[in-house]
């Protein structure tokens, strides 16, 4: 069995992605879809929006409120070791800003998971200064493998973010990237980025 630990993005929730196990035909995987708490952006006119963390200027460069999301999902991690689920099959995944938050929490974790999927990632300022306490322990195990899908004509979260956290990524001697460029996709899915999430979820 593999755990998925999935998060959205930014004023979703986990009940969005329910249909994402059968849309990617995987069923040894078993995931797991929580949902971020409401919160008030300062840089959005909506109240209760639900978010990992406060989108703000200030926020953003001191990434207060960021980390914020993190012990959760760290939890969730912990919980299905408990449960008896080896780090090396748990993976973390999300969608833009549950993209970034599930790199921080791979990063952050005290175990090597077994990989961390990105669609339309960016890369919280906090990466940069990460090292994470299994990295010592890579040369024998082996890279965390990450896989990269974005879209060309993404105007949220430009194309040119993901290929510098690849080109320019602190972690990358520590780290296996897969990156999938779509031509002509926006900020969402198509069907052969499913198809990547399937084949790394399968490797």
């Amino acid at each position: 069995t593999v755990k998925v630990i999935w998060l959205h993005g930014l004023a979703g929730s986990g009940q969005e992605w329910m249909n994402l196990p059968d849309a990617l035909h995987v069923p040894w995987v078993k995931f797991v879809f929580p949902t971020a708490a409401e919160d008030s952006l300062d840089l959005w006119d909506e109240k209760h929006v639900t978010s990992w963390f406060d989108i703000s200027l200030a926020s953003y460069k001191i990434h207060c409120n960021a980390i914020n999301a993190l012990p959760n999902v760290l939890d969730l991690i912990q919980k299905e070791i408990q449960a008896g689920i080896p780090p090396e099959r748990i993976v973390v995944g999300g969608f833009s800003q549950g993209a970034a938050i599930a790199l921080s929490a791979a990063l952050t974790s005290n175990h090597k998971l077994g990989g961390v999927i990105q669609l339309s990632p960016w890369q919280l300022p906090s990466i940069s200064r990460l090292s994470p306490h299994w990295r010592e322990e890579e040369v024998q195990d082996g890279k965390l493998p990450l896989l990269f899908c974005h879209g060309s004509d993404d105007e949220v979260v430009l194309p040119s973010f993901a290929r510098q956290m690849i080109a320019n990524s602190v972690f990358s001697d520590f780290t296996q990237v897969s990156e999938h460029e779509y031509q002509g996709l926006g900020h969402g899915l198509c069907s052969d980025e499913l198809q990547a999430v399937r084949s790394f979820l399968v490797h």
